[in-house]
Order: structure tokens, then sequence, then C-alpha cells
């Protein structure tokens, strides 16, 4: 996706691009997603699902905010989650879909 944002990006030139956030990801993919289409010159996002369905909706918007205002990298911006660290995002995934078959 980052590739081909790149070419509308280029393509737009200075006219303002939003980009869409897209299918439900993980917190990592997001943020670094985000962190390098604002590098190839995206104006701002347009996010859902990965911000409302999060279990830290409040952490996750002010990491993309930082990424998207203050032009930080995903890796810092991840502090601002709850309980996320991009070294922890496979842990925590594992241990959501570890709960998840528990319940089954």
């Amino acid at each position: 996706m980052v590739c081909w944002s790149n070419e509308v990006v280029e393509i737009a030139g200075r006219i303002p691009m939003l980009v869409r956030g897209g299918g439900k990801a993980p917190d990592k993919e997001i943020l670094e997603r985000t962190e390098k289409l604002i590098q190839q010159g995206a104006a701002s996002i347009v996010y859902g699902r990965n911000i409302i369905q999060h279990s830290d909706p409040a952490g996750m918007t002010r990491a993309l905010m930082a990424i998207v205002h203050d032009g930080a990298t995903a890796k810092p911006a991840a502090k601002f989650i709850k309980g996320l660290t991009m070294k922890a995002e496979g842990e925590r995934s594992r241990a959501i879909v570890a709960a998840d078959v528990r319940r089954l």
C-alpha cells in the first residue's frame, strides 16, 4: 500500500492528499505505515476502525498525531499506546490470540 500511495502523492504534487486507513492491522504496522506516508508527502490521514476499535483509542490517536503533526517516528510514538512498545507488539498479539483460544 505504501508504494502505491507514494505514486499518488507524487502525482498529486502540491494538492493536499489525505490517506485512508484501510483494514484492521496491528499497531506496529499502522504506525510504521503512517510514518512512511507522511514522509512521502501525504497531508494527513483518515483512519476509522484502527482507532475506534482499538483497546486504547485515545493512546492510538495521540500516537498518530505525534507522527502526523510532530514528525515523530513510529517507535517513539508507540509510547502513547497503553501497554505497547514496538518490541512488545508481537507479544501482545500472541497474548490476545491465547486469551481468545482459552475462551473457546
